[in-house]
């Protein structure tokens, strides 16, 4: 998926977040919600207890913003990763003709 159409602000939230880190996991992407909390900057204890209660445990909304940025950025590197790998062989298949 190389274009993607933003969500609204609103829409963004921890249940949002939890569906998206699902659908990469599912994808073979690895991400955990230690580095989404470090390259979000918000504590990891702080992070994880808000994804698993966000009425108990608050995050400012930028931070879930952040979360879902840096969640489009692991998928994007993993989808070049994925194309680079497709033009080695290809390249490699070339070579071979």
């Amino acid at each position: 998926m190389l274009v993607q159409k933003l969500p609204e602000l609103d829409t963004i939230n921890s249940e949002f977040i939890k569906q998206e880190i699902r659908r990469l996991k599912k994808v073979g992407i690895k991400v955990t919600r230690e580095n989404i909390a470090e390259a979000v900057g918000v504590p990891y204890t702080t992070f994880a207890n808000h994804l698993r209660e966000p009425r108990s445990f608050t995050i400012p909304q930028y931070a879930l913003v952040a979360a879902f940025h840096y969640l489009s950025y692991i998928e994007k590197q993993y989808e070049l990763d994925m194309l680079r790998n497709r033009i080695d062989k290809v390249k490699e298949s070339i070579k071979h003709i």
